[in-house]
């Protein structure tokens, strides 16, 4: 199982917008082991103009964390439609 995790220190969870962490932690996780398998700061988090689900944006996460493969599970207090649909329908 692939969960990302959306934080701004590296240990707690982003209390915001899924698309305003500094940071998104990839984890995989088995019945045996979790692992941190990457630490990745959020490309879009300095860009300005870019508002909350905007398409550019979305679609440019859900591109980067396709590297890992599939995405089971996201953790963020704040997920709006748009993203969570981004994930839901994500193709490989």
């Amino acid at each position: 199982m692939l969960i990302v995790i959306a934080t701004d220190n590296g240990v707690e969870i982003k209390l915001s917008y899924f698309g305003d962490a500094k940071y998104y932690l990839i984890y995989q996780v088995n019945s045996e082991n979790v692992n941190l398998i990457k630490k990745i700061p959020n490309p879009f988090k300095k860009e300005r103009g870019h508002h909350h689900g905007e398409a550019r944006k979305r679609q440019g996460l859900i591109n980067l964390f396709k590297m890992f493969g599939k995405v089971d599970a996201v953790v963020s207090t704040f997920l709006d439609r748009e993203v969570r649909n981004s994930f839901v329908n994500m193709e490989y």
